[in-house]
């Protein structure tokens, strides 16, 4: 007999006891948050579809990613504990500009983009919490836009390699190529000198 355990809420579950603040309103949390498990190869939203939703990233890894006349350019990573806020520039904003792709078999919390105000009121503790990480998410942006603007492809490797190795790993490097700024061949030739100079 198959078990009725929802593998979602246990991982929320899990990530809940790491906020001892939350401990009071856990079992609230666990029943009214939703979670999602999207196959890998799922696409979250495309380019011209309404920005209904923001996910958070229990497990997986999701990209996002433009399409400038047929080519893919990869904007950005988001894996285990990370927000996806969906946002997009100019004045009708209410519409993606941008796809979201699980590279990965992914497990997510989904909130409505307008919701969630009544549960904030309620538990202050998970106001601030949030508040916290989207603070944190904004600084990192910011970081790695000055980095990028600033660095060589080369140097923005160096610095992916140093922030976020995990990500070499579980992304195919033709994502990777794409998210540096460079074509895969490219990338392929700056990884054999980099080897080539270590060894």
């Amino acid at each position: 007999m198959g078990s009725n355990v929802d593998p979602g809420k246990n991982e929320l579950e899990l990530f809940l006891d790491g906020f001892p603040s939350l401990a009071d309103h856990k079992s609230q949390l666990i029943d009214e948050l939703q979670t999602i498990t999207f196959p890998k190869g799922s696409i979250l939203i495309r380019e011209g579809q309404p920005l209904n939703y923001c996910y958070f990233v229990l497990k997986g890894c999701i990209r996002q990613y433009v399409n400038d006349e047929g080519v893919e350019k990869t904007i950005n990573f988001f894996t285990e504990h990370q927000g996806v806020v969906s946002f997009s520039a100019g004045p009708d904003n209410r519409f993606s500009d941008h796809y979201l792709e699980c590279m990965e078999e992914c497990m997510v919390i989904r909130g409505e983009m307008n919701g969630g105000g009544e549960m904030l009121e309620q538990i202050p503790a998970l106001r601030e919490i949030i508040g916290k990480m989207i603070e944190a998410d904004l600084g990192q942006t910011q970081e790695e836009l000055k980095r990028f603007i600033l660095l060589s492809p080369e140097e923005r490797y160096g610095y992916l390699l140093q922030q976020r190795p995990e990500l070499i790993a579980r992304v195919p490097q033709k994502y990777i190529a794409s998210y540096l700024g460079i074509a895969p061949e490219s990338f392929s030739r700056m990884k054999r000198r980099i080897v080539n100079r270590e060894s």
